[in-house]
């Protein structure tokens, strides 16, 4: 009797959050959604990281890698990207493993974990690759019909790999000073041959959102658009997932600001934007898909 009255005075047992789980546990847990429609799984997976810190640049080309030797995945902590990747790679396949091999094919071109092959730049590599392979489908268009209106830039892949510095290398602490400083001359060569080239992304006005907010589907990726900028490399400055709960449509999202992934309603937080010196234009919105088939991956890694 005295144990059962511990066991009400105790409550119930709350369920640890994702990133706090081994791979072990977390597969566990993510073997109890695996029925459920991907827009479900989308939400139950990004509401499981909620709370896990932030941390700029989390992820890299694994151990062995040229320049980037971050790991290939980390659960435990994200930027407003690797937390947008890694949801979907696990919404999408819930089974560990496959899992993987999924998130290789959203952050890298051809799926060869390689830093030259990464979707460094949201609106000429992130989103079109991933429309491409079957991970995305740009529906801004549809959802914001007549009041979509383009935003475009010319992108420098050249300027930006030129702008290269040692803070860029990732994994090399102790290295000899002749390491890095070849490591970063070949680091900025990797872009010397690519031409500058035009990208444009269509967007849902800042100012029609509320008319249109209702329209838009839990799990819907909202990519913020700002308007150009020469000095700045892209038009996309952060990403997150639109989530409805409790009647009301949230932003949910890897913060740098608060130093975790949190939910903010996504009015309010876009309308923060309000006093930025660079003009938030409105987002670009994207459902996430399940892309080609997640039993053979197909994936490898090179340094």
């Amino acid at each position: 009797m005295l144990a059962y009255q511990g066991a009400l005075a105790a409550g119930p047992t709350i369920p640890k959050p994702y990133y706090e789980l081994s791979e072990p546990e977390l597969s566990a847990r993510l073997a109890a959604i695996r029925r459920e429609p991907l827009r479900r799984r989308l939400d139950m997976v990004s509401a499981g990281f909620l709370g896990a810190p932030y941390k700029i640049h989390p992820l890299g080309e694994g151990p062995d890698a040229r320049f980037d030797r971050g790991p290939l995945h980390d659960f435990q902590a994200f930027d407003c990207t690797t937390y947008i990747e890694q949801v979907m790679a696990l919404a999408i396949e819930p089974r560990l493993p496959a899992a993987l091999g999924i998130l290789r094919k959203i952050r890298y071109r051809n799926g060869t974990a390689r830093y030259g092959e990464r979707n460094h730049f949201p609106e000429a590599d992130w989103i079109p690759n991933n429309i491409r392979a079957g991970f995305l489908i740009d529906v801004t268009a549809r959802l914001a019909g007549p009041a979509t209106r383009e935003a475009t830039k010319t992108i420098s892949k050249r300027r930006w790999y030129a702008g290269k510095t040692e803070q860029d290398l990732h994994g090399f602490e102790k290295a000899p000073p002749s390491d890095i400083d070849s490591k970063l001359a070949a680091l900025r060569a990797l872009g010397q041959d690519i031409p500058d080239g035009p990208a444009s992304l269509p967007y849902l006005p800042l100012s029609r959102f509320a008319a249109l907010e209702s329209l838009i589907p839990s799990g819907t990726i909202a990519n913020l658009v700002r308007e150009d900028d020469p000095n700045a490399p892209t038009l996309v400055t952060h990403q997150g997932f639109l989530i409805r709960k409790d009647g009301a449509l949230y932003f949910r999202h890897a913060s740098e600001r608060l130093g975790r992934v949190v939910d903010e309603k996504a009015g309010a937080y876009f309308a923060s934007y309000a006093k930025s010196r660079r003009k938030l234009l409105g987002i670009n919105l994207l459902e996430v898909a399940r892309g080609p088939s997640s039993r053979s991956p197909g994936v490898g890694a090179a340094p």
